[in-house]
């Protein structure tokens, strides 16, 4: 088991510490079959920005508005100076704020809490690869 400390605060200015055990992050082939899980890394900025094309910045915003209005967190609302909460990502990226910005804005806790697993279900059970 290997612990990392987080080198940027998050929401709360609150130190984080992350266990990571062998064998808990996704296979490869699970990441890049299951859309969900790209969005998730898109938007924690897990993925390198060159890796990430407009098409999929838009999609993992889209995502993200979903996930907060479903957990009915509206904080966004206000730091983005809208009317109402929004769907799509074409309603809320202006000259003012552009994908980075958003990213930038909702992993500094800006847009408040939130959570992009469900945590009433259990995980998956692991894909087992050929050959292993």
């Amino acid at each position: 088991i290997k612990k990392h400390w987080m080198l940027q605060k998050p929401y709360g200015k609150r130190n984080i510490m992350l266990c990571d055990t062998p064998g808990l992050f996704p296979l490869r082939s699970q990441i890049l079959s299951d859309r969900e899980t790209i969005y998730k890394l898109v938007l924690t900025n897990l993925v390198q920005p060159k890796l990430v094309t407009p098409s999929l910045r838009t999609k993992a915003i889209e995502y993200m508005l979903f996930k907060l209005n479903q957990q009915r967190n509206f904080q966004y609302v206000a730091v983005l100076g809208l009317r109402e909460p929004q769907e799509y990502a074409s309603k809320i990226i202006s000259d003012r704020w552009n994908a980075s910005k958003i990213f930038y804005a909702l992993n500094r806790g800006h847009f408040g809490p939130i959570m992009f697993d469900d945590l009433t279900r259990p995980p998956p059970a692991p894909r087992s690869q050929p050959g292993h």
